[in-house]
């Protein structure tokens, strides 16, 4: 057995970033409860927050802090989107089938989806448009308000 100092300086070596895809140094964290231990007690690994998403919706499955370059209340902003159109759909299902017993006519848009959301200021605003439309998500920008934090936005689907 190599001294724990020593198997230390080698795992400083390996990757040991944890985002949304497993760096090696978990891998070898799983081996057994020895280098669990080391790596826990020695904290060897960088985590960052990822969320997973319905590609059916954004057009993206996971969005990372490190990867994606995505910070974490934006991230929290495309998860309330994502959870506010899944309540908005199921309301939109309802309505559809309650019409349809009751021979109504839809009083839904195809996509008449909208809510708004809002940041600090105009420059996170602009970021986070523009990572939207680097990592071409189904999000569509509208109009602004709030002197420019906050917009409309739509999703194409």
């Amino acid at each position: 057995m190599l001294p724990i100092e020593l198997e230390i300086l080698i795992m400083s070596y390996i990757d040991n970033i944890n985002c949304c895809k497993l760096s090696s140094l978990h891998n070898y964290k799983c081996c057994n409860r020895f280098y669990r231990n080391i790596i826990n007690k020695n904290n060897l690994t960088k985590n960052y927050h990822y969320f997973k998403y319905d590609k059916s919706v954004f057009n993206v499955e996971k969005l990372c802090t490190f990867c994606d370059n995505f910070n974490f209340t934006e991230l929290n902003e495309i998860k309330y989107i994502e959870k506010e159109y899944f309540s908005y759909s199921k309301k939109k299902n309802r309505i559809y089938l309650r019409n349809f017993f009751y021979k109504q006519d839809n009083i839904f848009d195809k996509c008449d989806f909208q809510k708004f959301i809002h940041f600090k200021d105009n420059n996170e605003l602009k970021k986070f448009k523009n990572k939207v439309y680097n990592k071409r998500m189904n999000i569509e920008f509208g109009n602004e308000c709030c002197g420019g934090k906050g917009c409309a936005i739509n999703i194409r689907i």
